[in-house]
């Protein structure tokens, strides 16, 4: 399912800001010309709580892609309120404004999505039976809110792709640890309130930014959230569509004087080591001169909070180098340890990957084999509804073999006694034979009930006939222990899936605990060797 993710766009007084209704329009005609599944609007559509007007510019722009599903949640700009035209307006778009009593559109039923039943208080989920998404989310009900709402929030049904739609992130709107995300089993998190694009891959939380930078503050690339999600993979990319951007002020840094540094601690081993690459008069020696000495003069800096070259004295220099010494070695032992352990770990689940055909791609056995059980779970129950009208079908039939002679009898004597009637006018002596033999049809009726009733367990042993009670019990013992099955096989499947999300969060942890130890040994390749007084090593490469 493709689908496109937006926030903040903050329409206001389209007087005072025509380029962010501009920046919206953008986005529709590039969604027209590049169409999705599905758009998700995670609040702050306007800066404001949205009159008829409002919603009726918007929902004619949404309308133009009468294709695409809409899902939008409020921020805590356009919040809720009690008295919001959202809760009844009709959209003539296929917006589905989450946490709304009642779905107001025009999409048609066969196509509408569902309210799941596990939609409950202020959190909100519809399933697109379409894509089998479970799309979850909760709306902001006031201009400020100090609660964690998305605490309590995690995937219900495994087998649907789980999206999950929000706005928040700050100490007055909705505070969150992005780390709480980690587990709950949804494949995206769309979020709105950060102005700025923010991609947590790992916990699969996206920020899309705003549309338009929205004051001279907001520097940088501005734009939506284009992505692909199924079971297996999701895919997202920024694609930056802003008409403005400002760029940050970078201040000029004045440069080192070097010589006078060196000047300055010509006594100390610093000063010993920038004279030692001196000593090799090569453009390559007086690089690595400088990105020493740079490296140095941050680290005296951050100890020292001077900036003056002529306040840095032999002992601080000592300092500062035993201190950067420590830092470094500390650090590189510290990765390389995370290193190793991921490395242990990652490879242990590709080991349990490997050993699971279906997460390899060449099979699903544990779906098949659940397939087949859920279908022996119904042929049991059915046989399980069936018991009591077999019982009641042979009890039945023992009662008419029984009551069928004296039904022949009291047809004959009722022919006959009309004939005698007729003719010799017997009515006292006919009706009480009649009436006799009706008496005596309903008492072997019930004779036959209870006799039949009576006899199960001789009826088991002569003819190995069930008694219903005993079937049920069987049945229901079967039943339980199909149940217990597929749910065993269900938790199986689940947790492998969960392995292949830890693999690849774990793949991804190890990427960026080896970029930090590549950043850190470019560091010590310099700082190290000439700690350890072997700055010649360093001349000589």
């Amino acid at each position: 399912m493709k689908f496109a993710h937006i926030a903040d766009v903050h329409l206001g007084t389209r007087r005072e800001t025509p380029y962010l209704y501009d920046g919206f329009l953008n986005f529709i005609d590039y969604m027209e010309l590049h169409p999705v599944d599905m758009i998700f609007i995670t609040g702050d559509l306007f800066d404001h709580v949205p009159t008829k007007e409002d919603i009726m510019f918007v929902d004619t722009q949404l309308a133009r892609l009468p294709k695409t599903d809409i899902l939008y949640v409020t921020g805590e700009c356009d919040y809720l309120a009690r008295d919001s035209v959202l809760w009844n307006y009709e959209f003539v778009s296929r917006m589905y404004l989450l946490n709304c009593e009642e779905i107001h559109n025009h999409v048609p039923e066969g196509e509408r999505a569902e309210r799941n039943s596990y939609a409950e208080g202020i959190m909100d989920s519809l399933h697109f039976a379409k894509y089998n998404v479970d799309v979850y989310g909760i709306c902001q009900y006031s201009a400020q809110n100090e609660r964690n709402d998305f605490d309590s929030v995690y995937a219900r049904n495994l087998r649907a792709v789980n999206i999950f739609l929000g706005h928040g992130g700050s100490a007055r709107v909705c505070p969150f640890d992005v780390e709480d995300f980690g587990g709950k089993n949804f494949g995206y998190i769309g979020l709105g309130h950060k102005h700025q694009y923010l991609a947590f891959e790992k916990q699969h939380v996206y920020y899309p930014g705003s549309l338009e930078p929205i004051n001279e503050d907001e520097t940088g690339e501005h734009g939506f959230i284009y992505g692909y999600i199924d079971k297996q993979l999701t895919s997202v990319k920024f694609v930056p569509i802003a008409m403005r951007r400002f760029e940050e002020k970078k201040e000029e840094k004045a440069e080192f004087d070097y010589e006078l540094l060196q000047e300055l601690n010509r006594e100390n081993a610093f000063g010993k080591c920038l004279q030692t690459f001196d000593q090799k008069q090569t453009e390559q020696a007086q690089m690595a001169k400088k990105k020493y000495a740079d490296g140095m003069l941050a680290s005296l800096q951050e100890l020292t909070g001077k900036q003056a070259l002529s306040t840095y004295t032999p002992t601080q220099v000592a300092e500062a180098w035993a201190e950067q010494q420590s830092q470094l070695k500390a650090g590189l032992q510290s990765l390389q340890q995370e290193i190793a352990a991921n490395e242990q770990e990652q490879a242990e689940l590709e080991e349990k990957l490997l050993a699971c055909p279906d997460q390899t791609g060449t099979t699903n056995v544990l779906h098949e084999d659940i397939g087949k059980l859920q279908f022996d779970l119904s042929k049991l129950e059915f046989e399980d509804q069936q018991v009591d009208k077999k019982y009641s079908r042979r009890r039945l039939g023992f009662v008419l073999w029984i009551d069928t002679p004296l039904a022949i009898v009291l047809s004959l004597l009722v022919t006959v006694g009309m004939i005698d009637v007729f003719f010799m006018q017997a009515w006292e002596t006919w009706f009480w034979l009649v009436t006799s033999l009706i008496g005596f049809e309903i008492a072997f009726t019930i004779i036959g009930f209870c006799v039949y009733n009576m006899t199960k367990k001789l009826r088991k042993k002569l003819f190995g006939t069930e008694i219903p009670v005993e079937t049920h019990a069987r049945l229901q013992s079967q039943i339980r222990l199909l149940e217990s099955k597929i749910h065993d096989l269900q938790l199986e499947e689940s947790s492998r899936f969960l392995d292949q999300k830890n693999y690849d969060e774990n793949s991804w942890r190890m990427k960026e605990v080896q970029k930090q130890y590549q950043q850190l040994l470019e560091k010590s390749e310099v700082i190290l060797s000439v700690l350890d007084v072997n700055a010649n090593k360093i001349v000589k490469e």
